[in-house]
């Protein structure tokens, strides 16, 4: 694992602290990866990451982020829901670890918590903003290719009738329907190797899976169902040359979107998964990110 992370350009240098919840309804496990030595705490940055993925997907972030100053969050979620509400329940139960957590830390000095996330994950921290528990404790939200509108391969996806009968019936129901694949994601030939080499699987989720995200573009392509959106600061990247989600979704939503301090940069390369992709696009992101992380 060690060889394979430093080919990709990760050098993590410490081991995550784990976070551990348990309750009759629930468990969960968080690791909490901390800034480097030399730096000076900063905030935490919490991952919301999409289906079928794991930790390793952002190491690079999170190598970045330490270096910076910003902490990361990183748990494992279970993508098993009976309904929608459960979506968002598990969200919160996940936040709720994650503010306990910096709560309870005494080298917590500034208790800024920002959000990110990239596709699904990226429009599901924006949706969190509108309706979610504890929007109030989230000082800003990175979303990344959110899911707000789709390529004409993907335009399905948005548009099934049947899917929120089945999420009715069998919500647990396996399904293909998201054609996700690799060389959708990445144009970086080593990310493409690692990927393969793993056997990820970002296809197949679950009906109300599906029908969840089918709710999230039509709730945020809908300016009167986003005025309750809460959080302040919101910062959207999204590439032209993502071959999934379209750009016009996302400016869409930055157009009507009611929060005070809301930026759009909108990028000339990379693919749907800009934390994979070649080093010069994860460059600039990285700049834009720590540029972004501290000016709020």
């Amino acid at each position: 694992m060690i060889e394979e992370m430093s080919s990709l350009g990760i050098m993590l240098g410490k081991e995550p602290r784990l976070v551990d919840v348990i309750k009759e309804q629930y468990a969960y496990r968080a690791q909490v990866w901390p800034i480097d030595d030399s730096q000076t705490y900063k905030g935490r940055v919490l991952v919301m990451h999409n289906p079928g993925e794991d930790v390793t997907l952002y190491h690079r972030l999170i190598d970045v982020l330490g270096k910076h100053g910003y902490e990361t969050f990183y748990c494992q979620m279970t993508n098993v829901y009976e309904s929608s509400l459960d979506i968002y329940n598990e969200m919160s139960r996940i936040l709720d670890l994650c503010i306990n957590d910096i709560d309870s830390q005494s080298y917590v000095k500034s208790h800024k918590l920002h959000l990110i996330g990239h596709f699904i994950g990226g429009s599901r921290i924006l949706n969190y903003c509108v309706k979610g528990k504890f929007k109030h404790r989230i000082k800003s939200i990175i979303s990344i290719n959110p899911f707000l509108s789709a390529c004409p391969e993907f335009a399905s996806l948005i548009s099934q009738t049947t899917t929120p009968f089945l999420a009715l019936v069998l919500p647990k129901s396996k399904t293909s329907a998201l054609p996700i694949k690799y060389e959708h994601l990445t144009s970086d030939r080593r990310w493409l190797s690692y990927l393969q080499s793993k056997k990820f699987n970002f296809s197949t989720i679950t009906a109300n899976y599906l029908y969840e995200i089918q709710h999230i573009s039509h709730v945020l392509q809908n300016k009167r169902k986003f005025n309750d959106f809460a959080v302040h600061n919101v910062l959207l990247i999204h590439s032209k040359k993502d071959p999934v989600s379209t750009v016009k979704g996302t400016e869409y939503f930055a157009k009507y979107c009611p929060a005070e301090n809301i930026r759009l940069l909108e990028y000339e390369k990379g693919l749907n998964n800009l934390f994979i992709e070649t080093d010069d696009v994860f460059d600039k992101l990285s700049d834009d990110l720590i540029t972004w992380l501290n000016e709020n």
